[in-house]
């Protein structure tokens, strides 16, 4: 009988901790002067001890870039990214990664001309390079 309280304890306990946690709001993509700007609205009272960890960014399936962060600056988290080398028709995605559990991820596929970020799955644009 004494195992299953402390079994029942212990299951109340994990459920209560993971109550707390939550993923990002969304992840939001752009490209900014050929750099990745990843935003992550993720609103939390302590940003020290609850935060995003994680995002690994990938072109086209495979893992391009993996940043640690260990608190994040503000409930609207923001980070620029640079990338290699990509082009038009190339997949992007990044997926943001909370302490206390949950992910998401965004996925933009580049085109031609970028001016506007993208939330989710969207097809965005590079920009065009600056003649002098």
């Amino acid at each position: 009988m004494r195992k299953i309280i402390i079994l029942v304890m212990a299951f109340c306990f994990a459920l209560s901790t993971s109550a707390f946690a939550h993923p990002p709001q969304n992840v939001s993509l752009a490209i900014v002067d050929k750099d990745l700007e990843v935003s992550i609205p993720h609103p939390v009272k302590d940003l020290k001890q609850h935060y995003i960890y994680k995002i690994i960014v990938k072109i086209n399936d495979q893992v391009s870039k993996e940043e640690l962060f260990t608190s994040q600056p503000d409930n609207d988290f923001k980070v620029i990214i640079p990338l290699p080398e990509f082009k038009i028709g190339d997949v992007i995605s990044a997926s943001a990664y909370c302490n206390k559990g949950g992910e998401k991820t965004a996925t933009l596929t580049v085109s031609e001309i970028m001016d506007q970020p993208v939330v989710g799955q969207k097809e965005v644009v590079v920009p065009e390079a600056q003649n002098p």
